[in-house]
């Protein structure tokens, strides 16, 4: 049983009434007692994750993790196909928790307020990230360096709950989103949803100025973009929504190889 007290709603002045009429002392709280009933959904639910990729090794380091609780555990030692699949995993988790601060952030603001800032914080996340892969991957300040930024950027996966599609060719790379789960979330504050919606090109187009800043972006139909590279296009500036965020310290943290 839980106890609760009296006063949270608002019987006090009821208790003080009952005690007067029949002239005794009263504990000012209840207990309430309640059960949880689990039910076992026999639905499949839709795939969030994918399988590991057919053309990365899986010999070249652990599998899982199986073993003894290791302190000192470095993602090395997992196998490039493991790694890749951790890899969608973080991204899944990144989604989650961008959203938990979005459902939490609604119940203080109007719907479209805290779709706004969910469109500014998923700009400015999404600019710094850019940025870093950028230079992680060293890649050029053009299309063919942007679509491998854009392959393998965190807010286009993991790809079964984005649906995300990035294509590149010769003078474009189109990005475009395809039906899945993460367009699905009722309260539409996931990140794909905020892409999807209203000014959602603003998310892509803090990517583009941080990787191609000469290159740009263009509606091509509902949930599709097509980015090019005009001539003699002037670079765009960093966002603002990127300069906030590289206030935080996260913005610039490394990992530290070990060994």
């Amino acid at each position: 049983p839980i106890s609760i007290g009296t006063e949270l709603f608002d019987l006090t002045d009821g208790l003080k009434k009952l005690e007067e009429a029949a002239s005794v002392s009263v504990i000012p709280s209840g207990s309430v007692t309640f059960d949880f009933v689990f039910r076992r959904n026999d639905a499949t639910p839709p795939a969030v994750l994918a399988e590991a990729p057919d053309d990365l090794p899986t010999d070249d380091g652990w599998a899982d993790y199986s073993g003894p609780l290791d302190p000192d555990l470095v993602m090395e030692r997992f196998s490039s196909a493991t790694l890749a699949r951790i890899c969608d995993e973080v991204t899944l988790q990144g989604h989650l928790l961008a959203h938990a601060y979005l459902t939490q952030l609604a119940e203080l603001l109007p719907p479209d307020e805290a779709a706004e800032v969910g469109r500014q914080q998923a700009a400015g996340v999404a600019g710094v990230v850019a940025k870093r892969l950028a230079a992680a991957l060293g890649v050029g300040a053009d299309l063919a360096g942007l679509a491998t930024v854009l392959e393998v950027h965190p807010l286009l996966l993991p790809r079964p709950y984005v649906g995300a599609a990035v294509r590149a060719d010769a003078d474009a790379v189109t990005v475009a989103l395809g039906a899945a789960p993460g367009l699905e979330e009722p309260d539409g504050l996931g990140w794909p949803a905020v892409l999807a919606g209203d000014r959602g090109e603003d998310v892509l187009a803090a990517i583009v100025a941080c990787v191609a800043p000469t290159a740009r972006v263009a509606s091509d139909g509902p949930r599709r973009w097509r980015i090019t590279a005009p001539d003699g296009a002037a670079p765009l500036p960093q966002p603002d929504t990127v300069t906030l965020t590289e206030f935080s310290t996260g913005a610039t943290f490394a990992f530290a190889r070990r060994g």
